[in-house]
């Protein structure tokens, strides 16, 4: 895994090259190769049609960065709700096991029913 600092400065790059000179229609796109000048020194281009915003192009390099960038987040995420579910844990003195933690978490299912499901009904 890259360091962090390093992952951050790959982002902040990418995300200062995305200015107007940055762009490219889409017609660009399928007539000329000039844009790929552009997009392998930016690393990320901006695809625009009639003047909007329809997406964004990025280069391997570009893409390479942001999905570490983005790994990076997703572990330390994981890695602090981890941290704060030990620290409750912690605190926590009624520890059950065997059929005293069965008996409690069907309690806690039948107690919070209407809650569980609003969870599955939105999905």
């Amino acid at each position: 895994m890259v360091a962090p600092e390093m992952l951050l400065e790959q982002t902040n790059d990418i995300r200062t090259r995305v200015a107007p000179q940055t762009r490219v229609s889409v017609t660009d796109l399928a007539r000329s190769t000039a844009w790929r000048k552009s997009l392998k020194k930016d690393k990320v281009m901006e695809v625009i049609d009639r003047g909007n915003q329809v997406g964004w192009l990025l280069s391997s390099e570009g893409m390479q960065a942001m999905l570490d960038t983005m790994d990076y987040f997703e572990t330390e995420l994981e890695r602090v709700q981890v941290a704060y579910i030990c620290a409750l844990r912690n605190r926590q003195d009624d520890w059950a096991s065997g059929v005293e933690l069965s008996a409690s978490a069907l309690t806690y299912l039948d107690n919070n029913y209407d809650d569980i499901q609003a969870v599955f009904d939105a999905h």
